[in-house]
């Protein structure tokens, strides 16, 4: 509000309240996320890695942006990333991943520059919660058996309809 009764530096006075609208803009932050089976479980290893972000920083900033363990890293993607120089693709991005799969029951080491900016160049305003830890979980029963079969537990309710091809053996 520019209230009733300012004074200009030549001393014209304003007659009454002025209300100007604007908008805040929420802070600069980076938020990690990953497909979990429950709240309290790790990352499924099988899955994609993500790091967004409330502002777009520069595509040329997401190679800056690590994921390591035991010695590998891997280098953050984002979404129509032709694997050529980030700078050469120009513009902006709000997030990034990391292409699984990943080990299984594994702690990581997810990293962001002190020096990343967004567009227009404020700084990360949590930039204190990086370096941060990530576990991966267990994989997946049916991601450790690639294959053309399926399990069925002797003694469960059935939840699918299940139909034997004619390749199947007895047992």
């Amino acid at each position: 509000i520019w209230a009733k009764g300012i004074e200009s530096k030549s001393g014209v006075k304003t007659e009454e309240d002025r209300i100007l609208a604007y908008s805040a803009r929420p802070p600069f932050t980076a938020d990690f996320s990953c497909d979990r089976e429950n709240k309290n479980a790790g990352c499924i290893p099988i899955s994609n890695f993500y790091v967004n972000f409330t502002s777009p920083i520069l595509k040329s900033e997401t190679k800056k942006i690590t994921l390591e363990s035991g010695g590998k890293t891997w280098t953050a993607k984002y979404r129509g990333d032709s694997g050529e120089d980030a700078e050469a693709d120009g513009g902006t991005v709000y997030g990034i991943f990391f292409e699984g799969p990943f080990p299984e029951e594994t702690k990581f080491r997810l990293d962001i520059p002190n020096s990343l900016r967004d567009e227009t160049g404020r700084k990360l305003s949590n930039v204190n919660k990086f370096p941060l830890e990530v576990k991966s979980d267990k994989y997946p029963p049916l991601a450790k058996f690639s294959g053309s079969f399926g399990i069925i537990e002797l003694e469960a309710e059935p939840l699918l309809p299940v139909t034997q091809s004619k390749l199947a053996k007895e047992v």
